[in-house]
C-alpha cells in the first residue's frame, strides 16, 4: 500500500510510512554532505524508507537530504533520502525520495534477500 501524499511535519513520534515494513537488519552507510558519514544498521525497511539504529544518528539533522547506501548481494544500492526524524533512542527515520524503478527493485531485493536468509536459518535449525 502506498500513500499518495507527502507529510512535511511528523506529529510527535508518529510514523508516516504507509508501506509494509520488514524487520531487516542490514548495514547501511548514510552520506550526509562533504565527507560526513553515519554508519548503522536498519531496524526496518519498506518501499518508502527505513529506520536506522546507530549511536551516530545525533549527527543527522531533521529534513537533511542524504544518500543511503547498502549492499544487496554484490550490488551497491544508493538511494536519495530525507531525514524525517532523529530520536533520543539512537534511531532515525529516513524517507526515500528517489522516484525511480531502481528504488523499488532495490527494496524488493533487500526484502527477498532477508527472506532467503530467514529460510536458510530455519532449515539449519530444523536440521539440528
Amino acid at each position: 500500500m502506498r500513500c499518495g501524499f507527502y507529510i512535511k511535519e511528523a506529529v510527535s513520534s508518529m510514523e508516516h510510512r504507509c508501506d509494509t515494513r520488514m524487520d531487516i537488519q542490514k548495514r547501511v552507510l548514510i552520506h550526509v554532505k562533504g565527507n560526513t558519514y553515519v554508519s548503522g544498521v536498519t531496524r526496518d525497511i519498506s518501499y518508502g524508507g527505513l529506520r536506522l539504529g546507530s549511536a551516530q544518528v545525533q549527527n543527522l539533522k531533521k529534513n537533511a537530504l542524504v544518500r543511503a547506501s547498502f549492499k544487496t548481494g554484490r550490488k551497491l544500492v544508493i538511494l536519495q533520502s530525507q531525514v524525517v526524524r532523529v530520536d533520543d533512542d539512537d534511531t532515525a527515520a529516513l524517507m526515500f525520495i528517489d522516484e525511480t524503478p531502481q528504488r523499488e527493485l532495490s527494496v524488493n531485493a533487500v526484502q527477498e534477500e532477508a527472506g532467503r536468509d530467514r529460510s536458510e536459518s530455519a532449515a539449519r535449525a530444523a536440521a539440528r
